[in-house]
């Protein structure tokens, strides 16, 4: 398996569902925050006229030699995804819509449990939880954003 195939099992069972792009249809699978040097690169982070986006990134790694039953050898391969949701601060919202990030990223994380499965619809033999980042305040683009979000760690056995 690779990273690509699990871009693109979260691509269609969590990114394309209805209940995300209802939210937003602005999706990177890569780290489109990381150099941004021109206003047109920039605009990529606005949907209906403000920051609102998730970004995902997943990152293979090999791990050889990995006992199995019997004392037999295999291969294990660990895949690291992280997923961060950014939304644009409103100082008009009641909490400066802080729980709104909260709840979306929630909202997506729900949707790896019922649209992707246990095994992320074939794609892993297991995955787990690793972190979460609670919002923090960052400033993209000359703006107050609220970055939230989930980190996976998933792990494909090879005989």
């Amino acid at each position: 398996m690779s990273s690509a195939t699990i871009r693109t099992a979260w691509n269609t069972g969590v990114f394309q569902h209805a209940t995300i792009t209802a939210i937003t249809t602005k999706i990177y699978q890569y780290d489109v925050t990381a150099a941004v040097r021109s206003k047109p690169e920039a605009e990529l982070f606005y949907y209906n006229q403000k920051v609102n986006f998730f970004k995902q990134t997943v990152v293979r790694q090999a791990r050889n030699n990995s006992l199995r039953g019997n004392n037999s050898l295999a291969t294990r391969y660990e895949y690291d995804i992280e997923v961060s949701y950014y939304l644009e601060r409103d100082f008009a919202a009641t909490a400066a819509n802080y729980n709104l990030a909260i709840d979306r990223i929630e909202t997506m994380d729900d949707l790896v449990r019922t649209q992707l499965g246990k095994t992320w619809s074939s794609t892993v033999s297991h995955w787990e939880v690793s972190g979460i980042l609670s919002p923090q305040l960052i400033q993209l683009d000359g703006r107050d954003v609220w970055q939230a979000g989930y980190s996976y760690t998933a792990t494909e056995m090879i005989a």
